[in-house]
């Protein structure tokens, strides 16, 4: 086993950390020198944070109603009348507003790449919201300082910054990191600053996983391999998961030891050595396959693009990796944390106590089903959150969790758990909790996968 120091652990994250803020930048963002981008500017509108300061929208001053001369505002919704009579007339009746945001919309501009997967990460954030439940009381606003892990090419981190919030971003994928310095540059200088305190990012080039983990994989000096999807297109894939299922992702770490030839499963391995003969002399300059004649080797080059997989991942360098508990001793103002890190939360979220979790207030992050569809897992993982987060730890999609072996969520939409310390309001807990349906959605699902694992070879189900 490889020994990782931790002495300098919480100190080494604020030494790679950089400084950055919205300058109003219009420059477009430079090319890959890897790959060919296309990059194109989406409006985003955006409640933002009028005045006051950090996570404060509460005590902000209003920017909507009568501003006049000798103006009379209601102390519980903020607005304005010509009179006293007028003012006192509508506080009788006046039940408040819940979101004092909901008129203070802004238009924001986030460069992204057309034609990749940031056009999802896009409409996830700002069309969607699914980092956000603010009807039930689970608003950005409400944390001063926010840390965002997988901060890939600043949807999250922008939008934050547009809250008023100070934030503090990890993302290890080094092109990611150039496109997420230049959208939060190019937000508009108002949004720089909050009163008279300015909003800050410290942004972070490396990676945060569990202690376990990093004990596993990383080197001594506490760094480990990134892998990168193959396909251009998939700019959020990156991982340091090995593993996802019983699929290998990186096909370099399966081999066959005669031919050489990879693979992405135990099981196709196991079939191809029994029959597999032993490597010649003659192998693929571009794959590494092995032939017995050179002409065949040549026939096999010609045509040969160096992808035996027609979805493989590969390594994008070392990056330096940290844990969440040095990340919160670093950073001791954090009060909420995002995390979208690609399968490696799972025992991440395990190891986490009630006391390390400190003064963070709210908590968001994507469960990765994909890597493990464990339901039993899933609720263990809510229950020891809930620990600590009192208020409740609940996934946006019920009735695929509650019962059962095994998650029903299909893997193509994107499982959300929020947590607070605080209640949800207007029954947010009661509305993600559904056993009747989770019970009827495990009744069909336990059937069909008993059918596909007990299916012969080569039949459809």
């Amino acid at each position: 086993m490889k020994h990782v120091r931790h002495s300098l652990g919480a100190k080494k994250v604020r030494l790679i950390g950089s400084l950055i803020s919205p300058k109003g930048l219009t420059a477009r963002p430079r090319a890959s020198t890897q790959f060919k981008r296309n990059y194109t500017r989406k409006p985003a509108h955006v409640r933002v944070c009028p005045a006051g300061w950090h996570g404060k929208a509460n005590d902000a001053s209003p920017t909507w109603g009568y501003c006049g001369a000798g103006a009379f505002t209601c102390s519980l919704c903020w607005r304005g009348f010509t009179s006293e009579k007028r003012r006192d007339r509508h506080e009788a009746v006046c039940k408040g507003v819940k979101d004092l945001l909901r008129r203070t919309k802004q238009t924001i501009q986030l460069w992204v790449r057309s034609g990749t997967s940031d056009e999802n990460a896009f409409r996830e954030v700002f069309k969607k919201g699914d980092y956000e439940v603010r009807k039930f009381g689970f608003r950005l606003e409400d944390a001063r300082t926010w840390l965002d892990l997988g901060g890939h090419m600043g949807t999250f981190t922008c939008l934050a910054l547009a809250r008023g919030c100070d934030v503090v971003t990890f993302e290890p994928h080094g092109e990611n990191v150039m496109l997420l310095e230049h959208n939060v540059r190019a937000l508009p200088k108002s949004m720089g600053m909050c009163g008279d305190a300015p909003r800050t990012c410290f942004l972070h080039r490396a990676a945060v996983a569990s202690a376990a983990y990093r004990e596993k994989q990383a080197d001594k000096d506490g760094t480990m391999e990134l892998l990168a999807p193959d396909k251009e297109t998939e700019t959020y894939r990156h991982t340091l998961m090995r593993q996802r299922g019983d699929t290998v992702l990186c096909s370099d770490d399966l081999r066959c030891e005669k031919c050489n030839q990879r693979f992405r499963s135990y099981k196709w391995l196991s079939k191809h050595q029994l029959k597999c003969k032993a490597a010649s002399e003659y192998s693929c300059k571009k794959c590494g396959r092995c032939f017995k004649r050179r002409k065949c080797c040549e026939k096999h080059e010609a045509i040969c693009d160096g992808k035996t997989l027609s979805f493989d991942y590969h390594s994008s360098g070392r990056v330096p990796v940290f844990t969440l508990k040095e990340v919160l001793k670093a950073y001791p103002q954090i009060e909420g944390v995002k995390i979208d890190i690609e399968g490696a939360e799972m025992e991440m979220l395990e190891e986490m106590r009630d006391s390390d979790w400190g003064g963070v207030k709210r908590l968001v992050f994507e469960y990765s089903n994909e890597y493990d569809n464990s339901a039993i897992r899933l609720r263990a993982i809510l229950k020891n959150l809930e620990m600590h987060f009192c208020g409740g730890a609940l996934p946006n999609k019920p009735g695929t969790y509650e019962v059962g072996e095994h998650i029903t969520c299909p893997n193509a939409f994107a499982m959300v758990v929020h947590a607070s310390t605080e209640p949800f309001s207007d029954g947010y807990a009661a509305r993600c909790y559904n056993y009747d349906k989770a019970m009827a959605r495990t009744a069909c699902y336990d059937p069909l996968s008993q059918r596909m694992t007990a299916a012969p070879q080569g039949q459809v189900v």
